[in-house]
């Protein structure tokens, strides 16, 4: 296996509970499903950023790096569609 170097990626603090889910079931998923080594950043105490280094081949650390966006994706479409559910039925 051609393990690359450490990948870091950002991301704002308050998707950390998106990214990680309850009790760290999404971040443990994106782990077994990409193959690569997954770490976040402890948090700060306050408001910033938080970093999750990601470490595997190229491959792993791809994939690892669509999950985390699509759980970003997912979590801001749930949020328009309740925006429009609510305007819609508010209109009625």
């Amino acid at each position: 296996m051609n393990i690359i170097p450490l990948h870091d990626w950002c991301f704002c603090f308050q998707l950390a509970g998106v990214i990680i889910g309850k009790g760290g079931q999404n971040i443990r998923q994106i782990r077994i499903d990409s193959g690569a080594e997954v770490e976040l950043s402890d948090p700060t105490g306050g408001p910033g950023d938080r970093i999750i280094t990601i470490a595997g081949t190229a491959s792993q650390i791809q994939n690892a790096q669509f999950m985390l966006q699509m759980r970003q994706v997912q979590h801001f479409h749930a949020i328009l569609v309740r925006i429009y559910v609510c305007r819609y039925y508010s209109c009625l």
